[in-house]
């Protein structure tokens, strides 16, 4: 009764404050002065921090820390970052004084990459982007798929991810053209040199992972509304983001990526020519105002290079035969392929070429419904 008596109150006292953090900052957040987000729009971002605070949950609080990593994909519909409808990412928390194996097996995703992190939006100034990276054609993988990567800063024979002394996570992209017919790695993680048993919680333990998943959820938020804020200075274009600029967010070597944000009264359109350069992979996507991919469950926001129709059955109001025209529009329009804006009146838009060559930025115009 004594022991109870005396960690109840703490317990309780852990609860109000992991309460108020998500209080201030969410409404910090929700009023971002640079996005002006008006009331339809604040209530997508309620959404987004609830998914947030979810994965915020998971990354800290049912973590047991580095010496006990587990490999775990992002809980259902959490999204930010612009993040890929053809992707599943996974990821793990590693620490980079020791070694890990990661095992498993390959599957038959369209890309499979390896990133060693060094972002933590629990300290969101603290943004490094990427260390070490590992594509799967650079894998070395059993007759059946098999694979073994050893996760480490020393150097390892085979397949080896590098960590960088700051790394915190391991990130695993899959991206799928068909996830109806792919079949997603099976993979798993241990570190090598493990210490028994994780420890029970204790008040300063959970009070560190309660604050840990708050803070991941509104830095992350925070982070990727200060990202696109800017880009609504110049709404309905597309830009290239600086090579570092894509390093920081965290960005993949193999894939780069075109961005902009669009803005559109209820009877206009903005019309997109888009000419897909030679690449192993390419998509278009939308997002709303909080860089958060729109539905892909429910409506067309999105095309890739194998849902995207092949170039002769394309329309003819197509410039050329390597050209698509594509328009962000509430209703599908003859000649284009469609993107629905889902009743917004603005949001963000990302095109990715993946082992490209070259990167072209399309041109957009804004024309009537």
């Amino acid at each position: 009764m004594t022991d109870a008596t005396h960690h109840g109150p703490d317990a309780v006292a852990l609860w109000n404050q992991w309460c108020e953090t998500l209080r201030a900052g969410g409404e910090a957040l929700l009023g971002h002065d640079g996005l002006s987000a008006d009331s339809a729009e604040q209530l997508d971002g309620v959404r987004y921090l609830t998914r947030l605070v979810r994965a915020g949950l998971m990354a800290f609080v049912e973590n047991e820390g580095p010496r006990f990593p587990v490999i775990r994909a992002m809980p259902e519909l959490v999204k930010m970052g612009l993040d890929n409808p053809d992707n599943v990412y996974m990821s793990a928390t590693v620490d980079p004084r020791f070694t890990y194996r990661i095992s498993g097996t390959r599957g038959t995703a369209h890309y499979l990459g390896f990133a060693a992190q060094s972002q933590n939006f629990a300290k969101n100034p603290e943004l490094a982007g990427g260390a070490g990276h590992l594509h799967d054609r650079d894998l070395q993988l059993g007759p059946n798929g098999e694979l073994d990567v050893i996760a480490s800063v020393t150097p390892h024979d085979g397949n080896w991810l590098a960590l960088a002394p700051d790394t915190s996570m391991v990130l695993v992209r899959q991206s799928f053209l068909d996830q109806t017919t792919e079949k997603p790695a099976q993979l798993a993680i241990e570190c090598l040199e493990p210490s028994g048993p994780p420890r029970g919680l204790d008040n300063t333990r959970l009070a560190g992972r309660l604050q840990g998943s708050a803070l991941y959820a509104l830095g992350a938020a925070q982070r990727f509304a200060d990202w696109v804020t800017p880009w609504f200075d110049h709404p309905n274009e597309f830009f290239l983001p600086t090579p570092e600029e894509h390093r920081r967010i965290g960005g993949d070597p193999n894939i780069v990526c075109v961005l902009g944000a669009w803005e559109l009264a209820d009877d206009e359109a903005l019309e997109i020519t888009l000419e897909p350069p030679e690449c192993d992979y390419w998509n278009i996507q939308l997002g709303n105002i909080w860089a958060e991919s729109l539905d892909y469950r429910w409506r067309h926001v999105t095309y890739n290079s194998h849902t995207a129709p092949p170039a002769a059955e394309k329309s003819a109001a197509s410039p050329s035969p390597g050209t698509y025209v594509v328009r962000i529009a509430s209703a599908p329009t003859q000649g284009s392929l469609w993107l629905d804006r889902s009743g917004l009146r603005r949001g963000t838009m990302l095109i990715r070429w993946v082992r490209a060559e070259r990167h072209p930025v399309p041109s957009c115009r804004i024309v009537p419904m």
